[in-house]
């Protein structure tokens, strides 16, 4: 990593931040001396908004510097850098009528990219039609931003099944900041990540790539269109605020809330794309603990030739199943810990399929070396898992933060079974 890059960056946040506390966001005028944090918690955190009560936009920034180390058997590896910076766009037209959203990542990782891109139309109260680029949703947990985690990442479950960004249109009554009593969103969806990176959990197996057409740096692979239809529905009670991992309320009631996700991929790809994935969801919110839970299961599509693409009701079985378990706790002082259990299971015959089908195809390429290598490792993951233990500290909370977690890996595969370890150290900057 440059420091050059992150000396600019907090210069900048301590520029701007003092220059929205000296306008009034501070509750007292600004002095020479150097707040402490418990001072500095108190603050409230620095808000761009350029507009007036009918027209508003708001620019945000958040940036997240990470600091990781691992041990993989005889393998040992260290990484600093830049993880995430993200640059939004929210307008608000005609008081709250129309809501534009917009966002980018200048990250070093694929260069830029368009994440999303959207537009929501107020139809009711509480009713908003939207269409666009965004998170399909499959989860509310995933719904939430990456900026309110409990732990430094999302889980390893979510590789596999996702969900990520799609272009589609869905009718909804709260997606990112969820409502409380029933909770919907629903919509149909191009079928293709725009980022290859979560849900690919049948092209894990198979070997097959996962194109993505999000950078704003390169060329992109057109998108392949095969309708996706996305739903979830819950209910929340009051105070449950879905929206955050932590029980920052700390009330002394229950507050649970049960969702249930489903996606149908109408024109599944059988070595790309699950054909149905159910996701039910339970989470529980009491005195400063917060419980979640999600089960994941994938079906895989029939295909009635190699490389046919299947019908919408040729489903050929479990592919694979997963969990997800956190258990977390806030402290008054603004501190977090969290404890994490992220496992996937790989159904055998599924597994058996895709290394046979990767054995012909290496066959059939024998003079194409790259095809051997794309189709090593096919069928060979059987089952993957994470045990993480989690610790945050919001030095100014909506503004700072400092995330640390360590972690145990699992892999079992073919060959036998392979463990190793992981620590992450993250600093979030959020204005």
């Amino acid at each position: 990593m440059r420091w050059e890059i992150l000396f600019l960056v907090v210069f900048l946040a301590t520029f701007l931040g003092k220059k929205a506390l000296a306008q009034g966001s501070a509750p007292d005028a600004l002095s020479d001396e150097v707040p402490s944090i418990r001072e500095l918690a108190k603050w409230p955190p620095p808000r761009f908004v350029l507009g007036d009560t009918e027209h508003r936009l708001r620019i945000e920034w958040v940036t997240q510097l990470r600091g990781e180390v691992t041990s993989r058997g005889d393998a040992e590896g260290a990484s600093v850098g830049v993880r995430r910076m993200r640059v939004r766009f929210r307008g608000e037209i005609a008081r709250n009528l129309v809501r534009p959203f917009l966002q980018l990542d200048l990250g070093p990782n694929r260069g830029a990219e368009l994440l999303d891109l959207m537009v929501d139309i107020r139809l009711a109260e509480t009713w908003h039609l939207r269409f666009g680029q965004w998170k399909v949703p499959f989860t509310r947990w995933r719904t939430n931003s990456f900026a309110r985690q409990a732990a430094v990442e999302w889980a390893p479950v979510l590789l596999w099944f996702g969900s990520e960004r799609q272009l589609g249109f869905a009718l909804h009554n709260g997606s990112e900041r969820a409502p409380e009593g029933l909770d919907l969103e629903g919509g149909v969806f191009t079928g293709t990540n725009a980022r290859p990176t979560h849900g690919n959990g049948v092209a894990i197996v198979s070997g097959e790539p996962v194109p993505g057409h999000s950078s704003l740096a390169g060329r992109n692979e057109a998108p392949r269109i095969h309708p996706e239809l996305v739903m979830r529905l819950g209910w929340n009670a009051p105070g449950a605020a879905m929206h955050e991992e932590f029980d920052r309320e700390r009330s002394q009631s229950f507050r649970p809330a049960v969702h249930l996700s489903f996606a149908w991929d109408l024109r599944a790809d059988p070595w790309r794309d699950f054909a149905m994935r159910i996701a039910p969801e339970v989470w529980m919110k009491y005195a400063g603990f917060s419980l979640l839970g999600i089960g994941f299961w994938g079906l895989r599509a029939r295909p009635p030739s190699p490389h046919a693409l299947s019908g919408p009701f040729d489903l050929g079985g479990l592919a694979a199943q997963g969990l997800l378990a956190q258990l977390a706790y806030r402290f008054e002082a603004e501190l977090g810990l969290a404890l994490r259990v992220s496992w996937v299971w790989v159904d055998v015959g599924f597994a058996e399929e895709a290394k046979k089908r990767a054995e012909e195809q290496i066959a059939a390429h024998a003079d194409n070396p790259s095809v051997a290598e794309r189709y090593q490792n096919a069928g060979r993951l059987l089952e993957e898992g994470e045990i993480l233990g989690a610790f945050v500290w919001d030095l100014w909370p909506g503004v700072c933060r400092l995330g640390l977690d360590l972690a145990f890996l699992f892999w079992r595969r073919e060959s036998g079974i392979e463990e190793g370890l992981r620590g992450r150290m993250q600093f979030q900057l959020a204005l």
